[in-house]
């Protein structure tokens, strides 16, 4: 059960780096996904230090869709974290 929550979590994190990138400005669904976005770029540092977790977690156990999902979640929540500092 928890490697499944773990995996579950990891891939969470990165959907949510992702979704700080995105550029909402001029589209329908921007409303939508307005208050999600506020909450990944209010969360984008933890994101970031979530997903290096969650990479080593899956490197060490072995599985793949952890380690990938985290370092993703880690590039994404951390470049927008130094794009905006």
């Amino acid at each position: 059960m928890l490697p499944l929550l773990l995996r579950l979590l990891a891939v969470t994190t990165a959907l949510a780096g992702a979704l700080a990138r995105v550029d909402l400005r001029g589209r329908t669904s921007g409303i939508l996904l307005w208050p999600a976005k506020l909450l990944a770029t209010a969360l984008a540092p933890l994101l970031a230090m979530a997903g290096a977790a969650l990479a080593l977690w899956g490197l060490r156990r072995s599985d793949v869709l952890a380690a990938g999902a985290g370092l993703a979640g880690a590039a994404l929540a951390g470049g927008y974290v130094a794009g905006v500092t």
